[in-house]
């Protein structure tokens, strides 16, 4: 008879071990496929659904082929963080910026662009200018301490309104 309520009592106790357990793996797997859920946006207009005609779903393919060109290139482009703690990388950077922030009425989008020098020898003028005259005037700027780098310039223009008359 003891053997028995000791058999009844541990069996007990493995059932509510178990049980735990068996709630939480459940919770888990609902848990990742509320995530599986997230990942693909019913919003999102590139997924191409059975229902879509041959063109829609050639155009969301095309539309999903290019944000995802559009992500890579800019997870290629460098960033300040990649700056080259280089003493001549350093100092070419420093003389662009000095010359940059010499230029007359250069506006404030002007004086606050990304000046990045890399290890492979690349300098990288990234920002917006209010101007095609400052852009021009930066760029030249910049011309002056290329010497054995690679210029890029990856400036863009502010949209300006035309004057009303």
């Amino acid at each position: 008879m003891k053997a028995t309520k000791r058999l009844l009592v541990v069996g007990a106790l493995a059932a509510l071990a178990v049980m735990p357990l068996s709630a939480l793996q459940a919770k888990d797997a609902e848990s990742l496929s509320k995530d599986n859920a997230k990942q693909t946006d019913p919003s999102d207009k590139t997924v191409v659904k059975a229902t879509d005609s041959a063109e829609v779903k050639k155009e969301k393919v095309m539309e999903k082929q290019q944000k995802e060109e559009a992500q890579q290139a800019k997870a290629e482009k460098p960033t300040p963080m990649d700056q080259s703690n280089d003493e001549a990388d350093l100092k070419t950077t420093q003389n662009i910026r000095n010359d940059v922030l010499k230029i007359r009425e250069l506006s404030v989008s002007g004086q606050n662009i990304k000046i990045v020098t890399t290890k492979d020898k690349e300098i990288y003028l990234r920002g917006e200018v209010a101007t095609r005259q400052e852009l021009t005037n930066v760029v030249n700027a910049a011309k002056e301490h290329t010497a054995g780098y690679v210029l890029k310039n990856e400036l863009t223009v502010a949209k300006q309104e035309p004057l009303q008359p």
